[in-house]
């Protein structure tokens, strides 16, 4: 069985230094300006700030998950395969005018392990590879610092 890592168990790996206590003030700010039209656009807030210069990172998940994180445009939206859906919540953030800075594309890669029947004869399953797509938006919280939204995930397919 394929176990899935959800956006809880994602959020808080995004807390990769501590904060100043006026940065604090600052992103909490700026969460609570943005909240109601992030949740009209359908965005999902993730706990903490990202680097964007830390990316693309690995963010260890579980031995068998990881989570790739690069930085895309809006000009690699179609290389992405980005469903409508997403695009879509994305146009209503844009026009709520949200300071949307970067767009980060997020790949978890599941590798299931390997299972043997025994009996008369061993049976092994291959290992499969798959992704779980994720898109996550970072409002501008200063140069080179984001607050991340999930804008929209899928599972694989």
């Amino acid at each position: 069985m394929t176990q899935t890592t959800t956006i809880e168990q994602l959020s808080p790996l995004f807390e990769r230094d501590l904060p100043t206590a006026a940065d604090i003030t600052y992103i909490d700010a700026l969460r609570n300006r943005w909240k109601k039209p992030a949740i009209r656009a359908g965005f999902f807030p993730l706990a903490g700030i990202v680097k964007v210069s830390d990316l693309p990172h690995k963010y260890v998940v579980h031995p068998l998950e990881y989570w790739h994180v690069e930085r895309i445009s809006m000009h690699e939206l179609s290389r992405f395969a980005i469903p409508l859906e997403a695009r879509e919540k994305l146009n209503r953030a844009y026009a709520a005018e949200m300071p949307v800075k970067w767009l980060l594309w997020a790949e978890q890669h599941v590798t299931p392990p390997q299972i043997e029947y025994r009996q008369e004869t061993i049976y092994a399953e291959k290992k499969i590879r798959k992704l779980d797509p994720a898109l996550i938006a970072l409002l501008k919280g200063g140069d080179d610092i984001g607050i991340p939204y999930v804008v929209h995930c899928w599972l694989h397919t």
